[in-house]
């Protein structure tokens, strides 16, 4: 039996690896592309069935390839730990392809693409007021590059 142990956040800290968080994105992702045509139960049933697929064909992946994350084996037994999230992912976004839900796959991938861009631009405010604050307290180089000029707006250019 093969395990999935822990997941590599993007933060580079590790998290407990929760199945059930993964069958949830599926679901949500279903129900909101209203793909799925059925009662929630039957949306439960194959959200869970698609995240099983999923983690079944990670695992043969990360175990067969050269990948992301350390396998451990013990006896008939095999453990996987720091699993990335992106290679989570793009194993749900190959899942819900090969159930045949394409618009739920597409939407997904926009989603992913959508939060990556937000981060992107969170990190990058945080570089811009760190910087803003560093030049205004003096503590920048840029202040003390040009003696010949006084601390002003120009320099922040």
């Amino acid at each position: 039996m093969i395990t999935i142990k822990s997941v590599k956040k993007r933060n580079g800290s590790t998290a407990d690896f929760d199945e059930k968080k993964i069958s949830l994105a599926v679901f949500k992702a279903l129900k909101e592309v209203n793909e799925f045509k059925e009662d929630d139960s039957s949306l439960t049933s194959s959200a869970n069935r698609i995240a099983d697929n999923a983690i079944r064909n990670l695992v043969i992946k990360l175990t067969t390839k050269n990948s992301t994350g350390t396998v451990t084996f013990d006896s008939n037994n095999a453990t996987l730990e720091g699993v990335d999230i992106e290679s989570i992912q793009d194993s749900v976004e190959d899942s819900l392809m090969g159930f045949g839900y394409h618009d739920t796959a597409r939407s997904y991938i926009t989603y992913r693409y959508q939060h990556a861009k937000n981060r992107e631009t969170a990190a990058n405010l945080i570089n811009i007021d760190k910087a803003m604050g560093e030049y205004i307290n003096g503590t920048d180089w840029r202040v003390k590059e040009n003696s010949n000029i006084k601390t002003g707006i120009g320099g922040l250019i």
